[in-house]
């Protein structure tokens, strides 16, 4: 305590902790910046840009949620899945994809094998609709050639880690989607749930979702 003391009653103490202040707010908040805003570093605080949205009605005494916005990035895992179309690129150049968990590669490999149908695919489309605004479907498809698929349409295959090189042929687990399915569940992952009243896929840890409800199937996006 005696040294921050010391520290702080040096006569520059209070500019460079000042400077200091100015610059953590200027990354964080440019708005709250400009209220504590030296003018050495008046020019840095208006020009500086986050990745966040700041929503004013959600501080909490002297901590905001900050909405991360458009900024992700494809984990080890999710590099697993590729995509078999021509990738769908985001706002930031960075390729859209869905994780399909190994839960969810394995059910739908039993059931291509079931059924004896190769092409089998998940197709997942999001509509308008539920409590929350927004839903997503599932339904059973099959995709034999890519060139019978629509413009939009894009499929994403699993690929094992065990693989010693991609294959990028249809015969493997694999969902179909729209490309506005996609831009709003890109991020998310494709997961297959067991429980005792029964066992369904499931869209899970969607980043652009904002709330959802108990089912599962509905949700808000972050605007």
């Amino acid at each position: 305590m005696a040294a921050i003391r010391s520290i702080a009653s040096h006569p520059g103490a209070a500019t460079v902790l000042k400077s200091a202040n100015s610059t953590f707010l200027g990354d964080i908040c440019p708005r709250l910046a400009r209220s504590f805003t030296t003018p050495s570093n008046t020019n840095s605080a208006k020009t500086a840009r986050l990745p966040f949205q700041i929503h004013p009605h959600k501080f909490h005494g002297r901590r905001a949620i900050l909405v991360q916005t458009r900024r992700f990035s494809n984990s080890i895992a999710r590099r697993k899945t590729i995509s078999l179309t021509e990738p769908r690129l985001d706002d930031d150049g960075k390729e859209m994809l869905l994780e399909i968990t190994p839960r969810a590669a394995q059910r739908l490999s039993e059931i291509m094998k079931v059924g004896n149908d190769p092409g089998f695919a998940l197709r997942i489309k999001v509509q308008s609709g539920g409590c929350h605004g927004f839903q997503y479907l599932t339904t059973n498809d099959s995709v034999g050639e890519l060139s019978t698929l629509e413009e939009d349409e894009c499929v994403l295959r699993f690929v094992d880690d065990d693989a010693t090189e991609i294959d990028k042929s249809l015969h493997g687990p694999k969902i179909v989607l729209d490309e506005a399915s996609l831009m709003s569940l890109q991020g998310s992952k494709v997961d297959y749930i067991q429980e005792l009243i029964g066992s369904r896929f499931e869209v899970t840890d969607n980043p652009l979702a904002e709330n959802s409800c108990g089912c599962g199937s509905s949700f808000s996006l972050k605007l």
